[in-house]
């Protein structure tokens, strides 16, 4: 992660009280491309923020969709 970036990153954690993923965290996390991440956002399955130029996402909302089956055909448990 950048130094400049950084302290934005912890600050916007700070505030939300979340962990963040970058989009490279939250494919690998899912095991998608990151065409099927921008699909995702598109039809409004994953929420990202902005953090001046970074695109981050709350890894517990990550978490809970899969939990809740929102994410069923990416589901980890479900692989291998």
């Amino acid at each position: 992660m950048g130094r400049a970036i950084a302290p934005l990153v912890a600050l916007l954690k700070h505030e939300t009280g979340a962990e963040q993923w970058t989009i490279e965290q939250t494919c690998d996390y899912l095991k998608v491309s990151r065409q099927t991440f921008h699909t995702l956002v598109k039809r409004g399955q994953i929420t990202i923020t902005k953090a001046g130029r970074r695109t981050l996402v709350d890894a517990n909302a990550i978490r809970r969709g899969l939990a809740d089956g929102l994410f069923s055909k990416y589901n980890r448990s479900n692989m291998g």
